[in-house]
C-alpha cells in the first residue's frame, strides 16, 4: 500500500481482520474497491452513498437487478480512516479500579503514542507498558488500541 494511504485510512488487510473480528464497519469513511470487476489490485476512495445496503431499496433492486449491489459493491472492503478511530474508541476504560482515559501524545520524535492512563490534575499518573502504543502515524497507533481493546474486552462486539 502506498504510504499516502497509509497515513489515510487502515489498510485493506488491517481492515479485513477487524472484520474477521467482527467489527461493524458501518462507520467507515472511506473503501477499498478493486479497479476492475475480477482485478486483484484495490483503491481506496471515499465511500459514496450507493454503498449503503439501505440505498438499495426493493424498487430500486427491482429496476435495477437483483444482484446490481453484489455487482457494484460486493468485493469491496470498508475502510476505517483516523476520525472513525477516533469516533470507536472509548474516552475511558475501567482497569482494575481504576478509571483511565485515552490518551493521544505527538512525540518530538514526530511519532505518535496512544494509550489509557490514570490522570490527576497534574497529567499522567501511571502508565502501564501493556497499552502503550507507539507508531510513526497517528492511525496506526490506533488500530493497534482497538486491537488490544477487542483482545481484553473492552471493546465489545455484538455477535448476531
Amino acid at each position: 500500500m502506498a504510504e499516502k494511504e497509509q497515513s489515510i485510512a487502515l489498510s485493506k488487510e488491517q481492515m479485513e481482520r477487524l472484520i474477521g473480528l467482527g467489527m461493524d464497519t458501518s462507520i467507515a469513511s472511506m473503501v477499498y474497491a478493486p479497479i476492475l470487476s475480477r482485478s486483484s489490485h484495490f483503491t481506496l476512495k471515499a465511500k459514496s452513498p450507493t454503498f449503503s445496503k439501505e440505498f438499495w431499496t426493493k424498487r430500486r433492486c427491482a429496476i435495477a437487478g437483483e444482484d446490481i449491489y453484489e455487482k457494484l459493491h460486493g468485493r469491496d472492503v470498508p475502510a476505517f480512516t483516523t476520525q472513525d478511530l477516533l469516533e470507536l474508541m472509548p474516552p475511558q476504560i475501567l482497569i482494575g479500579e481504576m478509571v483511565c482515559s485515552l490518551i493521544i501524545i505527538k512525540k518530538m520524535s514526530g511519532n505518535s503514542l496512544v494509550t489509557y492512563a490514570v490522570t490527576d490534575e497534574n497529567g499522567l499518573d501511571s502508565l502501564r507498558e501493556d497499552n502503550v502504543w507507539e507508531e510513526p502515524t497517528l492511525i496506526q497507533a490506533l488500530y493497534k488500541g482497538l486491537l488490544w481493546l477487542i483482545e481484553n474486552e473492552y471493546f465489545v462486539i455484538e455477535k448476531p
